[in-house]
């Protein structure tokens, strides 16, 4: 059926199978952004290796090291949501 007709088109070279392993289909994954409470948290790193494991596209990931701490001691702008500026 259409599965057959669909996996000959990527044999061929017709249909883009970049983003695809051979347990996942990552065609439309979103951009991803990780990022901890600080500098010395490891929860985004290790969510950054687990997505990598999985197959996920590495040019769709990006990871702010310093986390809100860092970015807060920056002065960036920060918003809390339901919070009316």
């Amino acid at each position: 059926g259409f599965r057959f007709f669909t996996s000959l088109l990527e044999k061929w070279g017709i249909v883009d199978t970049t983003y695809k392993t051979e347990k996942w289909d990552f065609t439309h994954a979103k951009k991803l952004v990780l990022y901890c409470n600080g500098a010395s948290c490891g929860q985004s790193v290790r969510g950054v290796r687990g997505l990598l494991a999985a197959g996920y596209p590495s040019d769709k990931i990006k990871y702010y090291r310093g986390g809100m701490r860092m970015w807060e001691f920056w002065g960036l702008t920060t918003i809390i949501p339901g919070e009316e500026y």
